[in-house]
């Protein structure tokens, strides 16, 4: 499967209760070719906390409400829908369907 790598940059967030379910997605904005989004929502509180840790780290920010301006990249797969979400300057990657990385972070 032949996967596209592209420059983003993290245009807004959202973390909040979306039907008493703790939910956060990156709305990303792909230099001008498109835009893009990234919704989560994990099974537990703890794969949640993990998946937020992660996205901080990968993206190499503090604080959720740093995300936004954030310049990262992103893996496409063939239909162009995003498959991971990447450091902007390092090579370092999450993916984001395999809950077992999120588990083991």
């Amino acid at each position: 499967m032949k996967k596209i790598i592209k420059n983003a940059v993290i245009k807004d967030t959202f973390l909040g209760l979306i039907q008493n379910s703790l939910t956060f997605y990156l709305i990303l904005d792909l230099n001008g070719v498109g835009a893009g989004s990234i919704s989560f929502g994990y099974s537990s509180a703890k794969l949640t906390r993990n998946a937020i840790d992660i996205i901080l780290r990968k993206v190499g920010v503090e604080k959720w409400e740093d995300l936004k301006g954030s310049a990262v990249r992103v893996s496409l797969d063939e239909e162009g829908h995003i498959v991971s979400l990447g450091n902007f300057l390092k090579d370092t990657w999450m993916t984001l369907e395999l809950e077992s990385e999120i588990e083991d972070e």
